[in-house]
């Protein structure tokens, strides 16, 4: 991320900053399969999947308002991926 930041100063631009949103299983209303989602959604730290919203939420955020921030991987799975059930736990 610094060779970006520094190509985007030498050409008279502001910064280059670079981020990744990494969502967790997203609830959308293509999810209605059949399948139950209540365990995953209980074992997370937020209690819920992440939305559309979230993620839009994340993209906005980095563009937006983490002006002082860059080379970052950000989560959005209300905890999923410090939790123990998974995709695969899915019945």
């Amino acid at each position: 991320a610094g060779e970006f930041g520094d190509y985007g100063r030498e050409k008279g631009g502001v910064p280059i900053r670079l981020f990744a949103v990494v969502p967790g299983t997203v609830r959308a209303a293509a999810s209605k399969d059949g399948r139950d989602y209540s365990r995953m959604e209980n074992g997370t730290a937020t209690g819920r999947l992440a939305t559309p919203r979230d993620i839009a939420g994340a993209c906005y955020a980095c563009s937006h308002l983490l002006e002082n921030s860059t080379g970052l991987l950000l989560p959005v799975d209300g905890g999923q991926s410090i939790q123990r059930v998974r995709p695969k736990d899915i019945k």
